[in-house]
């Protein structure tokens, strides 16, 4: 059930929606949730940014991924090294005109305090 939210600085030429397809899958292997379709994911470019004193040729990407409470820190950093790993295997790293530094992290969303509901479309008729 994790919400993964992967924003990214707009001047980097990247494809959000390959990326998280790669993050997606990624996380999926981990064994951490029960179904893929479980992993809800967007992306956000970053229209306005600075790194550092607004430095020339820089960019970030930044992932963050939320997941219900009660998992060791060893397994959320395994996940978090999971999707920083997907990030930089589905950028064409070495090919990117910017210095690019890319972070992840994983922060717990308290299951005693998070709802959710889903409906069931009708099969037409």
């Amino acid at each position: 059930m994790p919400q993964v939210t992967l924003e990214y600085t707009a001047n980097l030429p990247i494809q959000p929606a390959k990326l998280l397809t790669a993050v997606n899958a990624a996380l999926f292997a981990t064994g951490q949730f029960k179904l893929p379709q479980d992993i809800k994911s967007r992306a956000r470019a970053l229209e306005v940014f600075a790194v550092g004193d607004d430095l020339p040729n820089q960019a970030f990407v930044h992932l963050q991924i939320a997941v219900l409470d009660g998992r060791s820190i060893e397994v959320r950093r395994q996940i978090a090294d999971a999707g920083l790993a997907a990030l930089q295997q589905a950028m064409d790293w070495d090919a990117l005109p910017l210095q690019v530094q890319l972070g992840a992290e994983v922060k717990e969303m308290t299951l005693a305090t998070y709802a959710r509901v889903k409906n069931t479309p009708q099969a037409a008729a």
